[in-house]
């Protein structure tokens, strides 16, 4: 053991910890069956057969008791849920490109071509029997029980969300092209509402019509039946799980920050739970009202409908697929080591029987931090509480802390504490992959303080980088954290100069960028440079009257600790006269690009337009490819216009935040219909101009956005 040195805690924040149990699914497990490829959202029918797909192109029929009944092969993975007619017809859709319909005796009754490539929209099934699924090909397909097309409706984009029928008949769904769609039975469209992301999450229609569904822009929308919003709530991350509603109407869904939000009616956060990694899957409601959720954190998470945890189980690998619950209570659920799981229900014990078992795990009300028993650690029934420390060690020499301590304390049955265990324990912490810094995750290292000797003692750590937890082995009890060393990255320039400079161009203009991973305040200087060149030192902004020659010019740039260089010659020759530059522009603050044709200076008579540059270097080796994004940029201001004008009406603040987000360009100046504002030759032997002068033109842009 040693003292640490420069050193940081690298820690997320933990709440107050209570104790309940984690395990292997074996804990719980009624069965599991093998697939050959990542095992899909399975369903259940009346009689207990379990229905899932799997991306070895298979649909698995399973009876109750966890024996293959038939399997179905598709063409290609299937990714999505089956649903289930009222005749016990099994429909699913393969990246095949089909919507397969099966009996129940595993034979295909018809299939139906949906797309041109890979579906993951699930079917929904209407109480008129009509099967509806979204496709990549944009449409949503409206397809009777006898395969037969009834009708497809248009989007802007691919739909791999999967629809939803409320009760009076009206689909509801959601494309990547940001709208969610309300559409008739006949097809026809209700109405459409646009968010600021795609909308891969599925939506659920609430008994009296209100409809929740997510969106990557990491909000959850309630919309009324009329497709008017009645509100909102912000997470941390995208959202493509798709929401569950309690009886007593509470709001379910997960997100891409690792959290389950569990949102009253009229949209109040109740609480949420945070898994170990990313929520793609949608929660399941039990019969007692428990939730169930899978993470990327490789486990089912079972939560009380107070938010605290009841139970996780642990599958080998990413839980994406979305759990469902059986008549019984039994849950199943597919994960993507390939294995489809049917649990039993597990009841809340709230803590209350401690731990004593080896495998018996205290685990934090957030899922951070854990204790595990081992074989022989005790005979006793003990009680495990982790909460964060108050009064932690003040930082020494050397030691920077930038998170909190927490104190990791035993019972036993007579409340007497238990400070050491006959056998090592692991203690476990998830870190912040975010707040690394420079610092390498294999460096990480659980330590403990040791308060006879006041200083910190590393612990022989095991780390996960999927996971992004860190575990050690120790029989002490008390403070833990975790440390990483700390390392300064030098900083590094992102800029490159031009090396031609002209004499008949005007000063030498060099913007040095770059950036510092610390976020240390950087300072620029030149080491080398020829006669007036100047550089300054806060925003590396580079400034020289060119003269005749080969310059070399050396930049440096520090962040105080480290410094970095970039050299370069700078060319400037008399016989060498500066080309025509094209304009590339900056959006200012205020999102407005003003437009004012001064003159009309030759017979051409074309359009003028603008657009945004942003990401136009992809097309660079493609003239064509090049053009063709630019002219369809250059028209997106049109298009952008009229949806616009649908959302916001009157309202002027709606509209312009409208327009900078939507739109890419626009065509500003038609020499066919409009003059310029001064009539005359300049110089030529004809005046050009002809048509009304329409004025100065103003349109709305993302500001800070490049343009030309």
């Amino acid at each position: 053991m040693y003292r640490f040195r420069k050193l940081k805690f690298i820690l997320a924040a933990f709440a107050v910890l209570i104790c309940f149990g984690i395990s292997e699914v074996s804990a719980n497990l009624k069965w599991s069956y093998q697939t050959d490829g990542h095992a899909a959202s399975p369903v259940e029918d009346a009689d207990g057969t379990v229905y899932a797909g799997s991306h070895d192109h298979h649909l698995y029929a399973i009876a109750s008791d966890g024996i293959l009944k038939w399997k179905y092969q598709t063409g290609a993975p299937i990714a999505s849920s089956p649903a289930i007619g009222s005749d016990g017809t099994i429909y699913v859709v393969s990246w095949d490109r089909h919507l397969h319909a099966v009996s129940p005796s595993g034979s295909v009754k018809w299939k139906h071509l949906v797309g041109t490539y890979a579906s993951c929209s699930s079917p929904a099934i209407a109480s008129d029997g009509t099967i509806y699924l979204g496709s990549d090909d944009r449409n949503l397909y409206a397809i009777r029980p006898d395969g037969i097309l009834r009708w497809k409706y248009g989007t802007g984009r691919y739909i791999s969300a999967s629809p939803a029928v409320g009760n009076d008949g009206t689909v509801y769904v959601g494309s990547s092209d940001r709208y969610l769609y309300a559409v008739t039975p006949d097809g026809t469209l209700r109405w459409k509402y646009q968010m600021g992301n795609e909308i891969a999450s599925s939506p659920v229609v609430k008994d009296d019509g209100t409809i929740y569904v997510g969106s990557a822009d990491a909000h959850l929308y309630a919309l009324s039946s009329d497709g008017t919003l009645q509100w909102k709530y912000q997470t941390e991350g995208k959202i493509y799980s798709s929401p569950a509603i309690s009886s007593e109407g509470v709001v379910y869904v997960g997100s891409y920050d690792n959290y389950l939000y569990a949102l009253d009616p009229d949209g109040t956060l109740q609480w949420k739970y945070r898994t170990g990694n990313r929520i793609y899957s949608s929660p399941a409601i039990g019969p007692d009202e428990a939730i169930y959720v899978g993470s990327d954190d490789r486990k089912l998470h079972v939560i009380n409908p107070d938010g605290t945890p009841r139970q996780q189980y642990q599958t080998g690998s990413y839980v994406s697929s979305s759990p469902a619950v059986g008549d019984d209570g039994t849950i199943y659920v597919g994960s993507d080591d390939s294995k489809i799981y049917a649990i039993n229900p597990s009841e809340d014990q709230n803590g209350e029987e401690g731990i004593t078992s080896a495998g018996d795990v205290a685990y934090s009300e957030d899922g951070l931090a854990w204790l595990t028993l081992v074989v022989g650690a005790t005979s006793q029934t003990v009680h495990i509480t982790i909460e964060k420390s108050e009064g932690t060690p003040s930082s020494e020499e050397g030691l920077t802390r930038t998170g909190n301590a927490y104190d990791f304390n035993a019972v036993n049955g007579e409340s007497e504490p238990v400070p050491l265990f006959d056998e090592a324990v692991e203690v476990g912490m998830s870190y912040d992959s975010e707040g690394l810094g420079s610092a390498d995750v294999s460096d990480l290292r659980i330590a403990y303080y040791d308060e006879d000797t006041e200083q910190w003692h590393e612990l022989a750590s095991t780390i996960d980088t999927q996971l992004h937890t860190v575990s050690a082995m120790t029989t002490h009890l008390g403070q833990f954290a975790i440390f990483a060393p700390v390392f300064n990255s030098a900083p590094l320039i992102t800029s490159s100069p031009e090396i031609l400079a002209y004499l008949n161009d005007g000063d030498y203009i060099y913007d040095v960028e770059a950036e510092d991973a610390e976020g240390d305040t950087l300072s620029f200087s030149l080491a080398q440079s020829p006669a007036n060149m100047t550089i300054d030192s806060e925003s590396g902004l580079i400034t020289w009257m060119p003269a005749i020659g080969e310059h070399i010019v050396e930049v440096r740039v520090s962040d105080g600790k480290s410094v970095s260089e970039q050299s370069f010659t700078l060319s400037v020759d008399p016989d060498i006269i500066s080309p025509f530059k094209a304009g590339e522009f900056t959006v200012g603050s205020g999102g407005a690009v003003t437009v004012d044709w001064l003159y009309d200076g030759g017979g051409y008579m074309s359009d003028l337009c603008f657009f945004s540059t942003k990401d136009m270097e992809t097309y660079r080796s493609d003239p064509l490819a090049f053009a063709k994004e630019a002219a369809r940029r250059c028209l997106s201001g049109k298009d952008c216009e009229e949806e616009c004008a649908d959302e916001c009406g009157a309202d002027g603040a709606c509209k312009n935040a409208c327009m900078e987000s939507c739109a890419e360009g626009y065509l500003v100046i038609s020499d066919v219909f409009e003059g310029a504002r001064y009539d005359g030759s300049l110089g030529e032997s004809h005046d050009w101009n002809h048509g009304p002068y329409k004025g100065v033109k103003s349109f709305r842009m993302k500001p800070g956005d490049k343009f030309a």
